[in-house]
């Protein structure tokens, strides 16, 4: 058995796509593709494909992750071109890599994730007013949000999962940029501290009409940053 792990951007035309959607696209392509996939066991076999961090919808991409596992080995470089003549606009393939069979799932390790996130202005916007927020931000040691749930209403503070935040104010539009904790024990979406900022300092923008790109997907350990192309555990490739 072969696993292999693929680098893609998922760009504009296709960003109202779900992340089941996702699957669902990059089944039928490795499936067209007459790639050796190979199957789970049990009443219903599946595909053994594995995704980094669901990508919500709306929200585009330059760095994202998935596993694949085949039966026979492959080249990546030809798996590479077959794979892409067979995703739709808006899939690009940037880089597979063979990893080893034991390598950590991406779920299991992938804890940061970096956006740069837009949000159109509803009026005249205060460059000292984002500074001040901003500010706020970084002097408190808590944060504490109501985040709300298919499970119901639940607090959560933002303060220890926002590593980076900075913002300016463009003509009509704050850009925002940001690192923040990603994965399973903590995930912070982007608009979680966008909207604490913006209340806080009382800047009118819209959030409903924010364009959020993911920039990058990364694992932290130690102090160190590693792509998910060169983690395999305790060591990079």
């Amino acid at each position: 058995m072969l696993r292999l792990r693929i680098n893609y951007a998922k760009e504009e035309p296709l960003r109202f796509l779900s992340h089941l959607e996702m699957l669902n696209v990059f089944t039928r392509a490795l499936r067209r593709a007459g790639l050796p996939l190979a199957y789970s066991q049990g009443f219903n076999p599946h595909p053994l494909i594995a995704f980094g961090s669901a990508l919500a919808v709306r929200v585009t991409s330059d760095d994202e992750y998935l596993d694949v596992r085949l039966e026979k080995e492959i080249r990546a470089h030809e798996l590479h071109n077959l794979l892409q003549k067979q995703l739709p606009e808006g899939l690009k393939i940037k880089k597979v890599k063979i990893i080893p069979l034991q390598t950590p799932a991406l779920m299991s390790v992938i804890n940061r994730a970096s956006y740069l996130v837009t949000t159109p202005a509803t009026e005249k916007l205060s460059e000292n007013a984002l500074r001040d927020g901003l500010q706020n931000f970084w002097d408190k040691s808590s944060v504490v949000i109501e985040r709300v749930t298919k499970k119901g209403t639940k607090k959560l503070d933002l303060r220890p999962g926002v590593f980076l935040l900075e913002a300016r104010v463009a003509p009509k539009e704050v850009i925002w940029n940001m690192v923040v904790s990603s994965g399973n024990k903590v995930n912070i979406r982007p608009l979680e501290p966008v909207k604490w900022v913006t209340e806080k300092c009382c800047l009118s923008v819209n959030l409903e009409l924010a364009k959020i790109h993911r920039t990058g997907l990364y694992i932290e350990r130690k102090g160190r940053k590693f792509s998910p192309l060169d983690y395999v555990g305790n060591e990079a490739l």
